[in-house]
């Protein structure tokens, strides 16, 4: 659902980060300041953080929050309350790191 003109945008999702049939796709296709998924507890062979890695080659921080932290399809509790489990290395160098909350407050998982 996002259009081109969200480019520059941060986009919640509370859809998982996995890849249709593992390939690269375009449902990302504006480039984004960042965006976050639910891991949706991951999935057989980290199905549901593939994506992460894809945006990762475009320079997109991108990031999950934990399955345990906020409901899986709900961006709303993602936002307030969502824990982060895995960033990608665009993440990463900005600061992101698994166990922060969108307040940069260490969480629990």
């Amino acid at each position: 659902m996002l259009e081109a003109a969200d480019a520059g945008a941060v986009a919640i999702t509370g859809s998982h980060a996995a890849l249709f049939r593992g390939q690269s796709d375009n449902v990302i296709g504006p480039d984004l300041t960042g965006v976050f998924f639910s891991d949706a507890s991951v999935g057989k062979d980290n199905a549901g953080i593939l994506r992460l890695a894809d945006l990762d080659k475009r320079g997109i921080p991108a990031g999950t929050a934990s399955a345990a932290s906020a409901a899986i399809g709900d961006s709303q509790d993602i936002f307030e309350n969502g824990i982060l489990s895995y960033v990608n290395a665009s993440a990463t160098r900005l600061g992101a790191r698994p166990g922060i909350n969108g307040q940069g407050v260490r969480g629990t998982n």
